[in-house]
């Protein structure tokens, strides 16, 4: 089977808690989620980003990004994708840079950055084992919306680092989605 780390992370949030409904889940697994105002956000501030060298401000509005202010190291290796075995099956991501063995992942939040709410992720722990990487840091951004306009609140960031019993961590998750996709989703659908 060929699992997504996104689609990983879903599933432990969706089986730890309220954070989607079922209908979603398999949405979400089957690779027909509905985008929504939030989300598109995240996706215009991380293209601006990318596009960006100097430290500026962000200003996104319906028209698109208009600013942006990029805290990540200048040089860095955008967009790497990975595919590693983890209990037997295909793990893909994409990390959003690399710079030298570490993995950043640029986030964009709607809330109040809470740092415990990113160390609990399968995101990070998946990347270092597929990179064989010595470190992980989150650069999140909180945007709001004001009237038309969204704006940065606040941009934070920090690491995570390999732990011992990390690869038996993702194994029991990979694990258990996959035996969660068998009992509810049929074979012809891709993950």
């Amino acid at each position: 089977m060929r699992i997504s780390t996104t689609v990983l992370e879903s599933y432990r949030l969706y089986s730890t808690g309220d954070w989607m409904s079922f209908d979603d889940m398999v949405a979400t697994a089957t690779g027909k989620t509905q985008w929504t105002e939030k989300m598109l956000v995240g996706t215009a501030f991380e293209a601006a980003v990318n596009e960006v060298e100097s430290d500026l401000e962000i200003q996104i509005d319906p028209v698109g990004v208009r600013r942006v202010r990029s805290l990540l190291p200048p040089l860095r290796t955008p967009q790497v994708k990975i595919v590693g075995q983890v209990a037997g099956h295909d793990i893909v991501g994409v990390a959003d840079y690399l710079v030298g063995n570490e993995v950043r992942d640029l986030k964009c939040t709607h809330r109040a950055i809470d740092p415990e709410r990113y160390a609990s992720s399968l995101q990070w722990q998946t990347y270092l084992h597929l990179f064989e990487s010595d470190k992980f840091w989150y650069d999140v951004v909180y945007v709001a919306k004001k009237k038309d306009t969204w704006t940065v609140r606040d941009i934070q960031s920090f690491s995570l680092w390999p732990y011992p019993a990390m690869a038996a961590t993702l194994e029991r998750w990979v694990n258990e989605y996959s035996n969660w996709y068998e009992k509810h989703i049929s074979e012809d659908r891709p993950v």
